[in-house]
């Protein structure tokens, strides 16, 4: 979910109910996995749109980088 959640923010900024219909969430559950993300400074909000910061796109790139080897 937080790999998913971050290739939509990569692309642009989204509101929580974008991010959470997009990715299949229940609100509960998404909204517990976005304030994950922003405290672990990977996201960040302002207005009512989410954003990923450089902080997350190196992670999101790790992940990505994660899931090459994997296969």
């Amino acid at each position: 979910m937080i790999k998913e959640i971050l290739e939509l923010l990569a692309k642009c900024g989204r509101t929580k109910t974008e991010i959470i219909r997009r990715a299949n969430l229940n609100f509960y559950k998404g909204q517990e996995i976005l304030d994950f993300l922003m405290e672990k400074g990977l996201i960040t909000k302002s207005s009512e749109k989410y954003s990923i910061t450089d902080k997350g796109k190196d992670f999101l790139e790790k992940l990505r980088e994660l899931d090459e080897f994997m296969i």
